[in-house]
């Protein structure tokens, strides 16, 4: 829901003559670079006992952002466990394919997604 919220009030309405609400708050253009496609594969940083060739990331999709911090929430779908971390990278033209839930494998996404500003 906050989310949804969020991505409101950052996009341009009739009611503003096209203006977003953030914009006739503030004065200011949104930045809305930090917004990522749900469900796309993302490696969230392991912090863990590490050994110098050992993997750094690990396997997630992305769900939503985190609240009151400026990191995101990635759900590992093999132990069914949701991380919240900043240090995230993201495979926005992949989702991954719930058919197989636990199986560790991804699909590309069906349809393309663009966003028009």
């Amino acid at each position: 829901m906050l989310t949804d919220i969020h991505l409101l009030n950052r996009s341009p309405i009739k009611s503003l003559q096209g203006k977003t609400p953030y914009e006739a708050w503030h004065g200011c253009e949104p930045s809305v670079s930090y917004l990522k496609v749900f469900s796309c594969i993302a490696y969230a940083k392991d912090l863990g006992q590490l050994r110098k060739l050992d993997d750094r990331s690990k396997l997630g999709v992305f769900i939503s952002y985190a609240e009151g911090d400026k990191a995101y929430r990635i759900l590992d779908p093999v132990m069914q466990r949701v991380k919240v971390s900043c240090d995230v990278e993201y495979e926005e033209g992949r989702g991954w394919d719930w058919s197989t839930p636990g199986a560790g494998s991804s699909a590309a996404a069906r349809s393309k997604f663009t966003v028009k500003y």
